[in-house]
C-alpha cells in the first residue's frame, strides 16, 4: 500500500512541461488493485491517470487511460487499449462532461485476474467490471498533470490523498447449510473490506447486496445470506481496502 496524504504534487509551469508521478505495482495478477486520489485542475491544464506495463509505449501496449486532454477542456476521457498488433484495439471508452475546475474525487478498482476495472468520480460509477487489455501484464500506474499534450498553454494543476493498495482476490471456500440458511464461506484477508452480494437469476444481471464493507479477518468468515427456500441463488463477492 502507498499512502501520500496531505503531499500534493503541483505543476504550475506555464506550459513548459509536466508532473509526473509512478508507482511500480509489480506482480499482482492474482489481486484486485485500487487507486483513491483527488485532483484539481484549472480550465487549460491536461492531465492523465494510466495503468499499464513497464517500458516504452508503442503497438504491444496494454493500458488503461483515465485523462483530461487539454483540447477538450470540457470532458473526461476514459478508454482500455490492447494491442497484440501494430494497431492497438480500443475496448472500451467513453467521454463525459465534468467541471474541471472542481475538486474531482476520483477511484479506480483492477479486477486483474478477471482483466476488468470500475470507475467512481466524485461518487458517481462511470465504469463497471469494463475490460481491460490482456495482451501483457499491468504492473505500474502513473499520474501526470501539467502539459500532458505538448501544447505549452501553460496552467496549473495538483494532485493529493493518493493512496494505491492491493488485495488478494477473494475465495469462497464453501456454500452450506445451517438449518434453513446458506452460509457462504470466505477466506478473509486484514487488509481488506469485503462485500456479499447475491442473485437468483445470472442473465438478469441484478445483484441484492446483502452485506457491505465487511472487515477482513485474516482467516475464514462465515457469512448467513439467509433463506435457502429460493430454488437457485448464486453469490459473488467483492473487495477494496
Amino acid at each position: 500500500t502507498i499512502n501520500l496524504t496531505n503531499q500534493p504534487l503541483v505543476c504550475n509551469n506555464a506550459g513548459q512541461g509536466f508532473g509526473n508521478f509512478s508507482m511500480q505495482m509489480g506482480n499482482v495478477t492474482s489481486s484486485v488493485v485500487t487507486l483513491d486520489m483527488q485532483l484539481m485542475l484549472d480550465s487549460t491544464v491536461g492531465a492523465a491517470v494510466v495503468f499499464g506495463q513497464s517500458g516504452p509505449p508503442g503497438s504491444n501496449v496494454t493500458s488503461i487511460n483515465l485523462s483530461f486532454p487539454e483540447t477538450s477542456k470540457g470532458t473526461m476521457q476514459v478508454q482500455s487499449v490492447d494491442g497484440p498488433t501494430n494497431s492497438p484495439t480500443v475496448l472500451y471508452a467513453f467521454t463525459t462532461s465534468l467541471v474541471r475546475t472542481n475538486l474531482q474525487t476520483i477511484s479506480f478498482s483492477l479486477n486483474l485476474p478477471a482483466f476488468t476495472f470500475s470507475l467512481t468520480v466524485n461518487g458517481i460509477s462511470l465504469a463497471s467490471n469494463a475490460p481491460i487489455g490482456s495482451h501483457l501484464p499491468i504492473n505500474q500506474a502513473a499520474i501526470s498533470i501539467g502539459d500532458t499534450a505538448g501544447l505549452g498553454t501553460g496552467g496549473s494543476g495538483g494532485i493529493d490523498n493518493i493512496v494505491l493498495a492491493t488485495v488478494p482476490v477473494p475465495s469462497i471456500s464453501g456454500v452450506f447449510l445451517s438449518g434453513t440458511n446458506v452460509l457462504v464461506g470466505l477466506t478473509t484477508s486484514t487488509s481488506a473490506h469485503y462485500d456479499v452480494q447475491a442473485t437468483t437469476d445470472l442473465a438478469s444481471g441484478g445483484w441484492s447486496t446483502i452485506y457491505s464493507n465487511v472487515p477482513g479477518t485474516g482467516g475464514l468468515t462465515n457469512f448467513n445470506c439467509g433463506s435457502s427456500a429460493a430454488p437457485q441463488k448464486f453469490f459473488r463477492i467483492g473487495v477494496h481496502p
